[in-house]
């Protein structure tokens, strides 16, 4: 991003006719540089105090909108700091990333995102020029084993150092072959500011299309075997991980006993977040808290850590003794059999 604001602030210059000093270049690459640093250090520091007064709205539907308005505010001080708006948008999205209400501002603004990047992707598609590609495609192919290669690499090592194993590191390196929603941002900006040509932005699309080709089953069989964790790793997770686990009579009981505990989390100022459409597995968010709730048929497990597992107790044990007043509340009514004759009855009854 850094190198996208100093090529995008020489090919403005280059465009008006100028010439670009070497130190003027340096200026440009300091100044994108501070901002970058400015606004990520400062995004994250502020992040818990910026969540907490977000939170003030009570509403999630005000809070995304606020939060997409800082991220087109920040955007357009990129802007008339003479760098790419892009800037601003990553640095608004990375300090609320690790917040509680991430998944919440994500959801919320999904309309946003499905509507707006279909045109995206439409532009960009419009903009490629196949017969200005001719003469780069030996390039093309150079250059997409070279994106291959960096980004396995430049994902892996990282994984590697955190404590994945080589699997594993490889695993994250392949995940992140076909993400290339920036690339093609950073090459229409390039494009549009006349720093590349048709030609190379050709290449960009090129590889994006290769990545996204090749990524999927390269990655399917990078989970065979296995785990991605190194053993000592897997030990400490085991270690920092809680297993709560109770089995009903039925799997209505237990659906019961799972909307109840979801309401519970969210009434304790939990964010509650489904990690699959087919199968019912939360994420429970509160500032740095995590616990993970699931059901698989009659069976519901929670994992939390240690330090949060006697509250993770405590909630489950209020929503079975609920569950106990509920049944008693149900054998005191009448007697069910009656009240359906009653209905039945009232059916047929001449007005």
């Amino acid at each position: 991003i850094i190198v996208l604001a100093v090529v995008v602030g020489v090919a403005k210059v280059s465009a008006a006719g100028g010439h670009v000093p070497w130190g003027n270049i340096g200026v440009i690459a300091a100044k994108a540089f501070g901002f970058w640093l400015i606004c990520t250090v400062g995004g994250i520091l502020l992040a818990p105090k910026l969540t907490k007064g977000l939170k003030r709205f009570k509403s999630m539907e005000m809070i995304a909108a606020v939060s997409f308005g800082i991220s087109l505010f920040l955007s357009g001080l990129s802007e008339m700091a003479g760098l790419a708006m892009i800037i601003g948008a990553y640095v608004t999205g990375l300090s609320l990333s690790q917040t509680d209400i991430s998944h919440e501002i994500q959801d919320r603004l999904q309309g946003v995102y499905d509507f707006m990047v279909p045109i995206f992707f439409c532009i960009m598609g419009m903009m490629v020029n196949f017969a200005a590609m001719k003469g780069v495609l030996f390039f093309g192919f150079i250059y997409i084993l070279l994106a291959f290669t960096g980004k396995i690499v430049g994902c892996g090592l990282p994984a590697l150092v955190s404590g994945f194993n080589l699997k594993g590191a490889l695993r994250i390196g392949a995940g992140m072959l076909p993400r290339g929603e920036v690339t093609l941002i950073v090459a229409g900006i390039g494009l549009s500011s006349g720093a590349i040509g048709p030609d190379i932005f050709g290449v960009a699309i090129m590889t994006l299309l290769a990545a996204s080709i090749i990524a999927p089953p390269f990655l399917v069989k990078t989970f065979h075997g296995e785990s991605g964790y190194r053993s000592e790793l897997e030990d400490q997770k085991a270690d920092e991980t809680t297993t709560i686990q109770l089995e009903f009579p039925g799997e209505r009981i237990a659906d019961f006993i799972r909307q109840q505990l979801l309401s519970g989390f969210r009434s304790e100022g939990f964010f509650a977040r489904k990690m699959d459409r087919a199968r019912y597995i939360y994420h429970l968010r509160k500032d740095d808290i995590l616990i993970t709730l699931a059901q698989e048929q009659c069976i519901i497990t929670i994992n939390a850590s240690p330090e949060h597992e006697h509250f993770a107790r405590l909630l489950m044990l209020e929503e079975v003794l609920s569950l106990k007043d509920f049944l008693l509340g149900l054998e005191s009514m009448k007697n069910p059999d009656m009240m359906g004759a009653e209905l039945v009855t009232g059916m047929f009854e001449e007005e």
